[in-house]
């Protein structure tokens, strides 16, 4: 939304062009969605607090073990260890 110049506010007399409407501000790609601003937000609120940032690198590496499991357990879930000491 592009605003108008007040009578008041006019520009001094030397300069040239100055008299018409103000070009409306350019707007990042990410301000135009509320949905990214918000993340943006809660981003920024993370970094910029230790214990916020160590509680998300936590959960960010329980998500990981929890998709690749096969990384750190690659035995046979279902396989017998001492096959004569069960019942």
């Amino acid at each position: 939304m592009a605003m108008i110049r007040m009578p008041s506010e006019a520009a001094p007399a030397g300069r040239v062009g100055s008299g018409g409407p103000i070009p409306a501000p350019r707007m990042r790609a990410s301000s135009r969605n509320p949905g990214i601003r918000a993340l943006q937000r809660i981003w920024t609120a993370i970094r910029s607090n230790r214990k916020a940032t160590w509680g998300a690198g936590l959960l960010v590496l329980i998500c990981l073990v929890a998709i690749f499991p096969w990384v750190i357990a690659r035995d046979n879930p279902t396989a017998m260890i001492a096959p004569g000491l069960c019942c």
